[in-house]
Parts: structure tokens; sequence; C-alpha cells
């Protein structure tokens, strides 16, 4: 009796042992994953629990790549005070899409699509548009956590901005990642009235990429005796990259 009770305590107190173990385990893997994140640009500086792409034990400030667009570029800002301005003219102009083709579009700032716009989360934005179209336009902000007045949606948000006149959106970046502008008016955007909007995030992401690309794909129809895009046709003849159609494209260098 006396071996037999001896190898029930033994039994029993190695049971609970194991138990106190798994549960010392599984209170540590439910705690919360807090680990420094790597100084970012905007001098940001904190703790993450979250995503695991944001986190880095290492030391060292991490970088957001700028993001290239062939063809395209990028749009200046001029800054006042903390405030980071824009300028969109929307017009319309000749481009040549291909070696032995050229078109009428209505585009941005003498580029159809317009040149992107890259800024940071927490930047305090402003974009002054500019209407010198032959018809009131508006642009709107695709995807954007902001005030309906910023929106952009004639008859909505906004009146319509008529030739001529000016129009002035103001944001605080809220988001990250790759979002685009474009006209909302009728078949304006068909035409080429688009742009990408860029927001990098305040802390950058770990793993970082070393090449990042924007790649607008637009499909126009145009006659062979045209060289204005039929917006009411679906019946497309001409696709392009940034603008361009092969063999005009430029390749997408990645390493060299």
């Amino acid at each position: 009796m006396a071996n037999r009770r001896f190898f029930l305590q033994t039994a029993f107190g190695a049971g609970a042992g194991l138990l106190a173990n798994r549960a010392s385990a599984e209170r540590t893997d439910r705690s919360p994953n807090t680990t420094t994140q790597v100084a970012a640009r905007g001098g940001y500086q904190g703790n993450s629990s979250g995503s695991l792409s944001k986190v880095d034990s290492r030391t060292g400030a991490a970088t957001n790549a700028r993001v290239v667009t062939t063809d395209i570029g990028d749009l200046p800002f001029e800054m006042d005070g903390d405030t980071k301005v824009f300028r969109l003219t929307a017009h319309v102009f000749k481009r040549q899409i291909a070696p032995n083709k050229t078109i009428d579009v209505w585009g941005f700032n003498g580029s159809a699509p317009g040149p992107t716009i890259q800024v940071t989360q927490g930047d305090k934005v402003r974009v002054i548009f500019k209407n010198e179209l032959p018809e009131p336009s508006s642009l709107h902000w695709h995807g954007f956590e902001d005030q309906i007045g910023n929106d952009g949606m004639p008859g909505i948000s906004q009146e319509p901005v008529k030739p001529g006149q000016t129009f002035v959106y103001n944001f605080v970046i809220k988001q990250e990642g790759t979002y685009f502008y474009h006209s909302h008016m009728a078949m304006q955007e068909l035409a080429g009235m688009l742009g990408a909007f860029i927001m990098h995030p305040k802390v950058p992401y770990r793993p970082h990429c070393d090449k990042d690309f924007v790649i607008h794909l637009q499909e126009y129809a145009v006659l062979a005796n045209s060289t204005t895009p039929n917006t009411m046709m679906m019946e497309f003849n001409w696709l392009l990259l940034n603008g361009k159609a092969g063999p005009a494209s430029p390749p997408l260098i990645v390493r060299q």
C-alpha cells in the first residue's frame, strides 16, 4: 500500500507540474508581442503589438522606397507652414503614345495619366485644382478617409469646377497604401484624367522593398483616321502602360 500511495503521489505531482508549465507557456504566448518600432520619417517611434510586417528588433532607421512611375514622374510640392501644397491643372493636349501615334488626351500638368502624388501618413496636404478644360470637372480622391467636402463628388460634396475656376482640397493623411485621383465628371476619366496617390506608412515596413513601381493600365478606342479617343466605345484598340503603348513602354529596371 505504501508503494502504491507513493506512486500515486508522484504521478499526481508530475501531472500538476506539467499543467502548470503549460499554463505558464500559454500565458507567455498570449502576452502582447510588444517590440520597439524603428524610428521612421516624421520622428515617430512607438510600440507595436500588431502587424509583424512593421516590427523590427534591429537598430537604425528604416526608409520607404520612393515609388517610380515610368514616363509620368511625380508632382512637385511646396511647403506652406506644415502643409504640403500640390497644384494640379486639368487641360487638353497631345500625347505621343507610340512611335507613329499621337492622340488628344485630357490630363493634368501635361501628363496623362497625371503625375504621381507621394506623401507620408500624418502629412497635411492641400491640392489646388485648376480647370482649364472646355467643360466643368472635379477631382475624386479614391479610397480616402476624409470629410465629404473633399470627396470631389459634383452635385453631392461640391459644385462642379467650371472652366477657368479653381477648387482647393485639404486632407490630413490618415492611411497608408496606393490610391489614386480621377475626374468624377462623365467620360473624362476615359480620356486620361487619373493619377496615382501614394501614402507612405509613417513606420516603414520590414522587410523593405528596393524598388516600387506604379503601373497605370489604360485602354483607348481611337480610330485610325482620328486622334480623339471615343469615350462612348468599349471596343478598345490601344492598351497603354503609364500612357505608352508597346514598343514605347520603357522596361522596369529592378537591378543593374
